[in-house]
């Protein structure tokens, strides 16, 4: 799991990312970036909606593997980043596959 000081604690954190972030859409996922200059740290939040799966056991296991796989990487202290994933297969498809998809956005977004 990511550090708790590395995760968003208020919706309205949430929603101004929404906002004013830029998007980048890949398979399975979106991101959702804005770089901030008023926090010392990077943020990350991860949105799986009941659009994707009704149950609650499936969309925990999506949002812990991609918390697991986002901790890898060393991002810029600025960026407040949101991942969206918008299909179920995420629950069986590989580590290496997600990580590879996860890695591809990050670098379209500049942030690694």
């Amino acid at each position: 799991m990511l550090a708790k000081k590395n995760r968003f604690h208020r919706r309205r954190f949430v929603q101004y990312v929404y906002r004013k972030g830029k998007s980048f859409r890949g398979e399975y996922i979106t991101l959702k970036v804005v770089r901030d200059q008023r926090h010392k740290d990077y943020r990350v939040g991860v949105v799986v909606s009941k659009k994707v799966d009704k149950s609650a056991v499936k969309r925990n296991r999506i949002r812990r593997r991609l918390y697991g796989l986002i901790k890898e990487y060393s991002l810029p202290n600025d960026a407040d980043i949101i991942i969206t994933a918008y299909d179920n297969k995420l629950a069986e498809t590989p580590a290496e596959d997600i990580k590879e998809r996860l890695e591809k956005l990050l670098t379209k977004a500049n942030l690694i």
